[in-house]
């Protein structure tokens, strides 16, 4: 009697076997790997809301300030940065170009305190926030992450780490892109109409003159020039 077709179908169902509970196992640790995951993702939330609330709290007490010293503008200011971070806007995202100027010195001691105090309060937030961001990165939740940087950057825009994820570099008081900068580096300066130029060519332009390959010829001889696709850029 031959016995290898009973061996086969024996060592065919060990390994049917193994196979299920090897999928078993994977299907186990994936759902594993998501609920911790979750977890992560829940915890970072909740500091993140926690710090908010200290934020909050430290500018409640700003308020009280403000309001002891009769500081009307302080108050309103102040309030106004109590931006909730599910409140944010796309309004409140567009970040200013120029670098944040010094608090004067010469203001009223009530009004230096409020204001130095409002920007302390603010830069130590968007640092609390930015940490937060490589952790939820490390955790592996890119979308949390780049929402935390986000915030940090309206409550901090000159924080450096953060511009820079944002694709900004710092030129003199400026924030710009790379290329930007380099065209700054350059000696080349923006105009609206016609874009980047070097300074000196600016007059030129403004009076109907362009240069085209290193000779100075009319703007309506150069739009004919253009059309040739060679000569188009």
């Amino acid at each position: 009697m031959n016995k290898r077709p009973a061996h086969r179908l024996a060592l065919g169902v060990c390994v049917c076997i193994a196979s299920g509970l090897l999928a078993m196992s994977s299907s186990r640790m994936a759902l594993a790997q998501q609920a911790k995951a979750r977890s992560a993702l829940t915890a970072i939330q909740e500091r993140h809301r926690d710090h908010y609330q200290e934020f909050a709290d430290e500018l409640g007490k700003l308020i009280e300030f403000c309001q002891s010293k009769e500081l009307p503008e302080g108050t309103e200011q102040i309030q106004g940065r109590l931006i909730s971070p599910d409140a944010l806007t796309t309004k409140m995202l567009a970040l200013p170009r120029e670098v944040l100027p010094e608090i004067s010195n010469q203001l009223p001691a009530d009004e230096r305190y409020w204001q130095t105090q409002l920007r302390k309060q603010e830069t130590d937030y968007a640092k609390t926030l930015y940490l937060l961001s490589r952790q939820a990165l490390h955790e592996r939740h890119p979308s949390y992450a780049y929402r935390l940087v986000r915030e940090a950057a309206v409550h901090d825009p000159d924080h450096p780490q953060v511009r820079k994820i944002l694709g900004y570099v710092r030129s003199g008081n400026e924030w710009v892109t790379p290329f930007a900068a380099d065209q700054i580096r350059k000696g080349n300066v923006w105009h609206e109409e016609f874009g980047w130029l070097p300074k000196s060519h600016l007059v030129r332009y403004a009076a109907g003159e362009r240069n085209f390959k290193g000779r100075w010829i009319t703007a309506a001889k150069e739009e004919v020039l253009r059309q040739s696709f060679a000569d188009g850029w």
